[in-house]
């Protein structure tokens, strides 16, 4: 049970939220009470927590002979659902964070590369760089030696062809 709360924790389930979801998996449906008794939470937390349940979509409630019972809603397509929820949350943030990165200091930018990788790094940003800044690169060998004469020639391919494209009208 605890691998299962902590991946449940991973998707935003945690502490007596997962306690009490974890309950309602074993028992399949339970009153606010026998939630309460078997997890041994008090009895407002667990309206708390199936209140956050319910609005996550994971836990559903019936009512049965006057008494309210709390079930799991199918695990498969609810937790997809926060899964969902949570990418689509990620993809309109990003945009915004970015933007904020972006504007962040103006010192420059200095990163450094220790391999055969790196350099070749630095020639790949140089061709998907969008924004019109200054970039160098300094060596203490021969770049044209490291790289090979079949990779710069690829390089300067790659670079004429994604320079007609930006004058193609």
């Amino acid at each position: 049970m605890e691998e299962i709360a902590k991946q449940l924790e991973i998707i935003g389930i945690n502490g007596k939220d997962a306690d009490i979801y974890i309950e309602l998996l074993k028992t399949k449906e339970a009153t606010v009470i026998q939630l309460s008794q078997k997890t041994a939470i008090k009895r407002t937390s667990v309206y708390y927590c199936l209140d956050s349940l319910i609005k996550k979509g994971v836990v559903g409630m019936t009512i049965r002979n006057n008494k309210k019972l709390y079930y799991i809603e199918n695990p498969k397509s609810s937790l997809n659902n926060i899964i969902v929820q949570q990418q689509s949350a990620v993809s309109e943030l990003l945009p915004k964070i970015q933007d904020l990165y972006g504007k962040g200091s103006s010192l420059p930018e200095v990163k450094l590369y220790y391999n055969f990788a790196g350099i070749k790094n630095i020639f790949e940003d140089f061709l998907t760089c969008k924004e019109k800044v200054a970039r160098y690169y300094i060596a203490d060998s021969s770049v044209d030696e490291m790289l090979g004469e079949d990779f710069l020639k690829a390089f300067v391919k790659k670079k004429n062809c994604s320079q007609n494209k930006k004058s193609l009208p």
